[in-house]
């Protein structure tokens, strides 16, 4: 069951949806410098584009791929603009164990697309990827790369390469501005620390501001949930369990946020549910006994049996990641932790082959790990299958390992 169902959400995970990011309006500048206006696909990324698929009408079947090669600028209205730039960057990683030992920036020439921040007679770049990210300040046709970098100094402690302060100072200065050593090496700061600046010079100035409202916005969403479950159980000391898999229904509400950077692609979720009650047996060898005369003394094995009863309330937090159909259709992948917590008639009894009771208590609340993966139907029916990885129920000194497919079936009731 789970090698099974794990080979389902990697094939899912693999596949390419091209229809969970949008189309946009918009147009590039070719090389003959002519502006094409068309539609331009909008990831939304967190990181700054290298290519971009275009399309000249929305109904046109295979897009035009756009690249440094092709496209001087790309622009998403009201959105982001793209600007192809030749540039000294450097490239060392800003990741804590890709750090290297020299203060020193190590710069290449790049020709590469940058997200442009401001416009006038002085404009902001910003190149983000999952190494480091970047600014550049273009002015009189020239651009200046902002010298900024994480290093590991000789004491192994994470230094900063703060160059870009003394740039600012010495190329972007005015009385008006704030002093350079107060700025951050972020967007925010640099935005603002330009606008001064320009402002003080008397040049023209604009920050492009992205404008999100007519696609995506934050959503909470409350759905009602049935789940039928099946699990198995298995324990590792080698006592010998009984009623191997059970089913349970459970019933519940899920509350989720959608959160509105990357088209509506990621939200976060709790999901309080009551499962209905369960039941296994584990026998355990105690000992011996002597058999009867007719055995000649032969000592026979006897066994203790705990009957498990237990109903559970879980509580379900974690993270989803939508993969786009089409507007009001999407497959999704799910994972985060369970905190489940017995219903006070969840005890263990044990007796022993006399049928005596010789112990009884409750059982302990628990954690695990859950993934899953789902479908989304007109943005109201929900169908998933969710993978409870192993949940330990503690019984006496044992320990029986609980693992759980469950289909789930919601309904978005706001």
């Amino acid at each position: 069951m789970k090698n099974n169902f794990l080979m389902i959400i990697c094939c899912i995970f693999s596949m390419s949806v091209l229809g969970q990011n949008s189309y946009r309006k918009g147009y590039f500048i070719n090389q003959q410098n002519e502006k094409v206006e068309g539609y331009i696909m909008d990831e939304d990324s967190f990181f700054t584009p290298t290519q971009f698929l275009f399309k000249a009408s929305i109904d046109q079947a295979t897009p035009t791929n756009l690249n440094i090669d092709n496209a001087s600028e790309v622009v998403i209205n009201n959105i982001a603009t793209y600007s192809r730039l030749e540039v000294s960057v450097d490239e060392s990683s800003s990741q804590q164990e890709r750090l290297t030992r020299s203060r020193i920036s190590s710069f290449v020439a790049r020709t590469l697309f940058a997200k442009k921040l401001t416009q006038g007679t002085v404009a902001l770049y910003e190149l983000s990827t999952s190494e480091y990210q970047r600014f550049f300040v273009a002015k009189d046709g020239s651009v200046t790369s902002l010298e900024f970098k994480y290093f590991l100094n000789s004491k192994m402690k994470i230094g900063k390469n703060l160059n870009y302060q003394k740039q600012l100072k010495e190329k972007f200065s005015c009385e008006g501005t704030n002093n350079p050593t107060a700025i951050a090496y972020d967007r925010r700061s640099l935005v603002q620390y330009f606008k001064n600046y320009s402002r003080c010079k008397g040049y023209d100035f604009k920050t492009l501001k992205e404008d999100r409202s007519e696609y995506v916005n934050a959503l909470y969403k409350v759905k009602a949930e049935v789940a039928l479950a099946m699990s198995s159980f298995s324990s590792t000391s080698g006592t010998e369990v009984e009623g191997i898999s059970a089913t349970a229904l459970k019933v519940g509400v899920e509350l989720e946020y959608v959160f509105a950077f990357n088209n509506n692609k990621w939200s976060v979720f709790v999901n309080p549910v009551w499962s209905s009650p369960n039941e296994i047996k584990m026998v355990t060898e105690a000992g011996t006994i002597a058999g009867p005369p007719s055995s000649g003394g032969v000592r026979i094995p006897v066994y203790d049996t705990s009957t498990v009863s237990f109903s559970m309330f879980e509580l379900p937090i974690g993270a989803r990641h939508y993969l786009f159909i089409d507007k009001q259709n999407a497959l999704f992948l799910e994972g985060g932790l369970t905190y489940s917590m017995p219903i006070s008639e969840s005890v263990v009894k044990t007796v022993n082959y006399k049928d005596e009771l010789i112990h009884e208590s409750k059982l302990r609340s628990t954690t695990n790990f859950f993934v899953g993966a789902g479908y989304t139907f007109n943005r109201k029916f929900n169908a998933a299958l969710r993978y409870d990885l192993v949940r330990p129920l503690k019984v006496r000194d044992l320990t029986v390992n609980q693992n759980t497919l469950s289909l789930r079936l919601s309904y978005s009731i706001w």
